[in-house]
């Protein structure tokens, strides 16, 4: 004896898995709706504005400091390296100034640290003084492109070129 099946409750059951996908779907879509809600009222942080660095030079003497970009090596004293800072964040800072002879070897490394208290311009300017009269420069005639590299915290901000000569 074969016993027939009705199709009725097939269609139920599938009528079921028809509401069920439909209400998964809605779902779905209720939760990325509340997500991209929720991301768009989120507020980006503000953004920090870069930090950057000046730098000047000048031969120092007892009268006078004259800037200048080329020195002749029969009148510099000292050089005088000046570093205006902008947008420094608040904190102590660690500034790196190097001084690189023409053929791009280490001449001079001066480390110094400075706090930047937070007075809100972040504004901060350091002086250093590099001699160069009777230096092996000078003894040994070294003259052309030299540079100075400042860092902040590690990471070089600015470069400067100077010139020696005769």
């Amino acid at each position: 004896m074969t016993k027939m099946i009705s199709a009725a409750p097939i269609r139920k059951v599938h009528s079921v898995r028809q509401v069920s996908l439909a209400a998964l779907f809605a779902a779905f879509l209720g939760i990325a709706g509340c997500a991209s809600s929720s991301v768009s009222n989120i507020v980006p942080p503000p953004v920090q504005p870069q930090i950057a660095a000046s730098i000047s030079v000048c031969n120092k003497t007892p009268d006078s400091c004259a800037d200048a970009q080329t020195f002749s090596l029969a009148q510099i004293r000292d050089l005088a390296i000046h570093v205006d800072w902008k947008n420094v964040p608040q904190g102590t800072r660690t500034q790196k100034l190097e001084m690189f002879d023409p053929g791009g070897g280490s001449y001079q490394v001066l480390n110094s640290s400075f706090v930047e208290e937070g007075s809100g311009t972040g504004e901060v300017q350091t002086d250093a003084l590099i001699p160069i009269s009777g230096s092996m420069i000078t003894q040994r005639g070294i003259t052309g492109t030299w540079t100075l590299r400042v860092s902040l915290d590690g990471q070089a901000i600015a470069t400067q070129s100077i010139t020696f000569e005769q």
